[in-house]
């Protein structure tokens, strides 16, 4: 063998070489997962961060990489940046046909139908998972955030002032009186100055779904029944009545939504009617106590329980690691991960068959996790998860207007039923009846 020959196989084993050590270098690199989220405040950070470090941790393979976003921002950026091929992977969006609905309509988030059948999802997760995520037909999501709307109550002031829980909706609002007469400034935790002054229209969901029954009401979001009906007047009715009772605070319209909640945690205000989102806010600092029960029942209603999915994950049609982004969904609802939702973040994640007996929560967490495991009662619906876009954006600011006095029941109802009809005739509504 000459020199030449030598050389030149040393130089080819040593090209070979490289290339298998360059390789195994790129076999070894994970695969790079971009995850949008929503989650906020500090100990739902530290909680969804830890789960992270654990999946990655189990799954060397896969790394992912978080970014975090307002409802709002997602909602103004996320089909332009998918479309446009530049969306993430796996995203924390919300539900209904003005969310989720959109992005699935358009064919831009991956279906789900094989998932929920590998991963036995239809058997671990409560049913408004599938229900509440499923547009045209398909499933496209997995829910989280499992919440109700409810009446809270702040048990050191109701004890210090001699007073008994109200055990009926008529009876709430009195103790607006009485608690004005004792100087509490409001008496019900709200503020409507941002957000879209959401507020108002969330509380009337509550007295709607207690007042009209619940295939009425869903007959409604399906475009069945009129919004403008006398029943579902009568419910914006009620909530006018909270108004006049002087329940909420007077500067409710310049008072930013989590301002005025924050009127509740502090002892400022005895009551609020609000889901169970918010019990994210009880943090350790706050030294009272609080009660959590369902909406006091409304003469001629049924107690009725609104039940709803606060936020859910979507896989979006074109990532190019379907597996891996399956794997990651599928741990968020593992449960490895369920206890540190609970604990960490006090957010309830959609999995039935659950025993909280040995859960380190806050005793008004507690109530409410005894409650919904236990529920049997009707189940009411949360409307701008279900109902389209325009519907939501006129319902929000007519509500505001029929608090300030300048609109209406019968005129909301008319501004809103419009709008629905609008959906119909476009196709932009959600049929939940059939």
């Amino acid at each position: 063998m000459n020199r030449l020959n030598v050389l030149r196989g040393a130089r080819i084993i040593a090209l070979l070489l490289v290339f298998a050590l360059l390789g195994t270098a790129l076999a070894q690199d994970p695969v790079q997962i971009l995850y949008w989220d929503q989650v906020h405040g500090d100990e739902a950070q530290a909680t969804i961060e830890t789960i992270i470090a654990n999946f990655e941790e189990a799954h060397p393979n896969i790394k992912i990489n978080r970014e975090v976003y307002t409802l709002e921002q997602l909602t103004d950026i996320s089909r332009t940046a998918i479309e446009a091929g530049e969306g993430p992977d796996i995203m924390y969006y919300d539900s209904g046909p003005a969310y989720g609905g959109i992005l699935g309509n358009a064919g831009l988030l991956l279906s789900l139908e094989e998932a929920y059948a590998a991963y036995n999802w239809d058997e671990r997760l409560v049913s408004v998972s599938r229900d509440w995520t499923t547009y045209g037909g398909t499933v496209y999501g997995v829910g989280h955030e499992f919440e109700a709307q409810g009446f809270y109550w702040n048990k050191r002031i109701f004890t210090d002032e001699g007073l008994e829980v109200p055990s009926t909706f008529e009876e709430m609002v009195a103790l607006c009186g009485t608690f004005r007469e004792l100087g509490y400034d409001p008496p019900m935790a709200a503020g409507w100055a941002d957000w879209g002054g959401f507020p108002i229209s969330h509380n009337w969901y509550n007295v709607l779904a207690n007042s009209v029954p619940s295939d009425t009401v869903a007959a409604a979001i399906s475009g069945e029944y009129p919004f403008n009906s006398p029943d579902i007047v009568a419910s914006l009715d009620l909530v006018v009545g909270l108004v006049e009772a002087g329940c909420y605070d007077e500067q409710g319209s310049a008072t930013s939504f989590l301002d005025g909640n924050a009127k509740f945690y502090t002892g400022q205000a005895p009551m609020m009617l609000m889901s169970t989102w918010a019990m994210q806010f009880f943090t350790d600092e706050i030294t009272d106590e609080f009660g959590f029960m369902i909406l006091p029942p409304i003469e001629g209603g049924e107690q009725t329980m609104i039940q709803l999915m606060g936020a859910v994950w979507y896989i979006i049609g074109d990532t190019e690691h379907p597996e891996e982004a399956l794997t990651f969904l599928n741990y968020l609802v593992s449960d490895e991960a369920f206890r540190l939702w609970v604990e960490g973040a006090k957010l309830l994640p959609g999995v039935t068959g659950v025993d909280f007996s040995d859960y380190d929560v806050r005793p008004v967490y507690r109530d409410f996790l005894n409650l919904v495991s236990g529920w049997d009662g009707p189940v009411g619906y949360h409307l701008d998860v279900l109902t389209p876009a325009n519907f939501n954006t006129t319902l929000f600011e007519s509500t505001v207007e029929m608090a300030a006095g300048r609109l209406t029941s019968q005129e909301v109802a008319d501004r809103i039923n419009a709008e629905m009809e609008r959906a119909v005739e476009d196709g932009r509504h959600a049929d939940i009846t059939g």
